[in-house]
């Protein structure tokens, strides 16, 4: 009488795990956010695989501006220039150098009554060829799920300069602010984004 052999039953059934283990890898893995670069707000594996097309489309807008942002003190607006996303620094960085922190903060405070946005776009050259198209803004409340998106306003009487009123805050801290700039060149739409971090603060 044969004896009964069970590796074939056992190879089978390892087998079996190995796909049910690797399910369940894959569908974990699905569940979790794409990581992003914190300067574009893009996937690292995007930014990783175009960065030097990036690259040449910033050059060739900042061939055309030089872009600027801030918010009112009194009367006067505090303008810090801003620059693409690739040589941005987290304002958090300048914590430690005093006075220029200090400045590029009094540049950055939104109140109940001071809650207007700016940027300011200067030409480099007389007659850019990029076209602005519209500006688009978005805040983020660092560790919750506040995300607020805007609109930016041309002024008529200063084009270079676009606003907006940022009324629906509710949470004082810090936001960060992504500018998103749609523009033409050479018949070709395109966008290009720069950062700031604002701060929402009890009136003084």
């Amino acid at each position: 009488m044969k004896k009964k052999t069970f590796w074939p039953i056992g190879i089978i059934g390892i087998i079996i795990i190995g796909i049910i283990f690797i399910g369940l890898i894959i569908y974990a893995s699905s569940k979790q956010p794409i990581e992003t670069n914190s300067n574009y707000g893009l996937s690292k594996n995007y930014v990783d695989h175009n960065i030097n097309d990036m690259l040449k489309m910033q050059y060739q807008f900042e061939e055309n501006y030089t872009v600027f942002a801030g918010t009112k003190d009194g009367d006067e607006i505090g303008y810090d220039k801003l620059k693409t996303p690739y040589f941005s620094v987290d304002q958090r960085s300048f914590e430690h150098i005093g006075r220029k922190f200090d400045e590029k903060l009094h540049h950055s405070i939104l109140t109940d009554s001071d809650d207007e946005i700016f940027l300011k776009l200067n030409p480099v050259v007389k007659d850019p060829a990029a076209k602005i198209e519209s500006i688009y803004l978005k805040l983020s409340r660092i560790d919750t799920n506040i995300d607020l998106d805007y609109n930016m306003i041309q002024d008529k009487a200063n084009l270079e300069l676009y606003t907006v009123k940022v009324k629906d805050l509710q949470k004082l801290g810090r936001y960060d602010g992504v500018f998103t700039i749609k523009y033409k060149l050479n018949r070709k739409e395109h966008y290009i984004t720069y950062q700031k971090t604002f701060y929402y603060n009890e009136e003084f």
